[in-house]
């Protein structure tokens, strides 16, 4: 299994909103190296939120290689490692104990997006979707039947609200695309441990797969990551193959 994250940031909604400027939130979550990147930017925002998505993105990606940790943000540390000229993609190290995470991030006047995997993605294929919340899409999130013909009881436990239902829809339509393979036949479990959400993982008929998802909305928009073999028909995995997967 090649493990992946994602992360997206709406730079429209009022809570992104000249955040660079609040230094307790400053202080909180970022250390002194990335107050000096975001301070020295440009486009200082824009750059403090590039930093968070690359921690949140290694976070997820960390939670399922070790577990998730006690999160706290400063201890993921990012160090921006390339920019391209227009300065709106970013290659980012995040070290995390000695753990040192690859991050992509992508940015646009509206959303920054980053996107992660870990190990050798020589045989896996890895793709990425973002969309935008339209008013088909709350029409379909309305129409409570249709959402239980879309996902299973066990699916519909871990979603609260419109958006963490439709970027499960869309993320199975987009693997059901790579795959091949009906997008009914597919479920995006979120399971819990002490109360707590743990990362999300794939079935296929019911069986666990050695296919991995990340997953993540904020204000209008949906993000997911995907990987999956190349080259092969999907592996369903029995539980000690789960383990070792891991």
């Amino acid at each position: 299994m090649l493990p992946v994250g994602n992360d997206i940031v709406d730079l429209k909604t009022p809570a992104t909103q000249d955040k660079s400027s609040d230094l307790r939130f400053i202080n909180r979550v970022f250390t002194a190296h990335e107050q000096e990147t975001i301070h020295s930017s440009k486009v200082a925002n824009r750059t403090l939120w590039v930093l968070w998505a690359a921690k949140e993105t290694a976070y997820k990606l960390y939670s399922k290689v070790a577990g998730p940790p006690v999160f706290s943000h400063r201890s993921f540390q990012c160090a921006i490692e390339k920019t391209n000229e227009q300065q709106s993609d970013f290659s980012i190290a995040v070290s995390y104990e000695n753990e040192k995470i690859p991050v992509e991030v992508v940015t646009t006047p509206e959303y920054v997006h980053a996107t992660s995997a870990r190990g050798d993605a020589h045989n896996y294929l890895t793709d990425y979707g973002i969309r935008r919340l339209s008013p088909k899409d709350e029409e379909r999130w309305q129409d409570r039947k249709a959402a239980e013909s879309i996902f299973t009881e066990l699916e519909r436990s871990a979603i609260h609200n419109m958006a963490s239902a439709l970027v499960r829809y869309y993320c199975k339509r987009h693997l059901s695309a790579l795959a091949g393979i009906a997008a009914q036949q597919w479920q995006i479990i979120r399971p819990t441990h002490e109360k707590k959400p743990q990362p999300p993982y794939l079935l296929l008929d019911g069986y666990r797969t050695d296919c991995d998802v990340s997953l993540s909305h904020h204000g209008i928009w949906l993000a997911w990551a995907l990987s999956l073999p190349k080259n092969s028909k999907v592996r369903r995995l029995m539980s000690s193959d789960v383990r070792k997967a891991l």
